[in-house]
């Protein structure tokens, strides 16, 4: 009997992934010289990710590469796979309203 073939979810990986920041917590901060283009177009080349990096990455982590002007967010998938990360901002949840308060800053209630 023949084996069924599954495919492998990094056969067609995400193109953009929603990490919440809220779990994540900065494990190396180094400066590269590629900028957020060169590194995806690189990736998607087959280039490693931690070549080009120079450093370990785990599967699961968030890549910031910061131009200066804005953040680039990438999440690393594991065997050289990347999928981009369009925000990576951590969610906060609204404290609620103390009694007496109407909650609009004002302090009248």
């Amino acid at each position: 009997m023949e084996a069924l073939a599954l495919p492998s979810p990094l056969d067609s990986p995400p193109e953009y992934t929603y990490p919440n920041r809220c779990h994540y917590k900065i494990r190396v901060e180094k400066r590269t010289g590629s900028t957020a283009k060169d590194f995806y177009s690189a990736v998607k080349k087959g280039e490693a990710v931690e070549s080009l990096l120079e450093v370990a990455v785990e599967d699961g982590e968030v890549i910031e590469i910061d131009s200066g002007l804005k953040s680039f967010y990438f999440q690393y998938l594991g065997m050289d796979v990347i999928s981009r990360v369009p925000f990576f901002e951590q969610i906060e949840r609204r404290k609620p309203p103390k009694p007496g308060t109407d909650n609009t800053g004002t302090g009248k209630g």
